[in-house]
């Protein structure tokens, strides 16, 4: 298979495959502090449930304790995108493509997986020093699995918001569910009603922000959410796995190109 019929190819898996929600963080706040408390106000926008190296996380109610940050990495507020990374590396920048990913040894597909890549034979970067969660935020924070993303997605309850908290930022509210029917259960973009209890800003929530994804330029910023896994893809070396999602579907396990910059939600112990 050449170069781009697997560009093609990895594109179309995002195409097709979607079907998860996810709840997101928008622009910048100088005025919120970064353990989500506006200065000035009282509390935090949405219970926080603890801190860890100084970074608040929610409580979500999962099934293995896991703890989810309540900003993307690189984010100040909530509502902020955050900053997008290569999977792999641990700093944002202006270029996204093979000439500027990692060491810059891979020029194509073709290197990925051989001796020029800097990650071959590493299945799974949380927690190392190529996760960026760690890298930025310190402590005990990492990247997720991509079973950690299923169990965000199938232990919560999901809802679309054209903007989150009133700052006009599109993404998906993921809940702590009120009842163990509301598992899994999804309010897409455009529903009048939803399926299960009532939810509000005042119960314990992530926001994950629509931020779209960086190539050559900013894509689908306010339309789907791209979030990477730790994870890369067993029977593609130039690909990693992520979450993504739309207004109207969500998926999960989803294979990206690896120097796509793309955001990163950290999960803590």
């Amino acid at each position: 298979m050449n170069k781009k019929l697997l560009q093609f190819a990895s594109m179309l898996l995002v195409a097709v495959c979607l079907c998860v929600n996810f709840t997101a963080c928008g622009d910048d706040d100088d005025d919120v502090k970064k353990d989500g408390t506006e200065q000035g106000d009282a509390g935090p926008v949405g219970p926080v449930s603890g801190t860890e190296n100084g970074y608040a996380w929610v409580d979500l109610g999962l099934p293995s304790g896991l703890k989810w940050a309540t900003c993307n990495v690189g984010a100040a507020n909530p509502w902020d995108y955050g900053d997008y990374f290569a999977w792999g590396e641990t700093a944002p920048k202006s270029v996204y493509d093979w000439s500027t990913y990692l060491d810059g040894r891979i020029t194509d597909e073709e290197d990925c997986g051989t001796s020029k890549d800097l990650l071959n034979g590493i299945t799974a970067i949380n927690g190392t020093q190529y996760d960026a969660a760690r890298a930025n935020m310190g402590g005990s924070w990492r990247m997720p699995t991509t079973e950690e993303q299923r169990e965000l997605l199938n232990n919560c309850y999901w809802e679309w918001t054209d903007s989150y908290s009133g700052k006009g930022v599109k993404g998906f509210i993921v809940y702590k569910v009120k009842s163990a029917s509301d598992k899994g259960e999804v309010k897409y973009s455009g529903e009048s009603t939803a399926t299960v209890g009532s939810y509000s800003l005042a119960d314990p929530h992530i926001f994950l922000p629509a931020a779209g994804y960086r190539s050559s330029d900013l894509s689908g910023a306010g339309r789907l959410g791209y979030y990477w896994s730790s994870l890369n893809d067993g029977n593609y070396p130039f690909a990693a796995r992520f979450l993504a999602f739309y207004s109207d579907s969500r998926g999960c396990w989803i294979d990206s190109i690896r120097y796509f910059g793309q955001s990163v939600r950290a999960v803590v112990e």
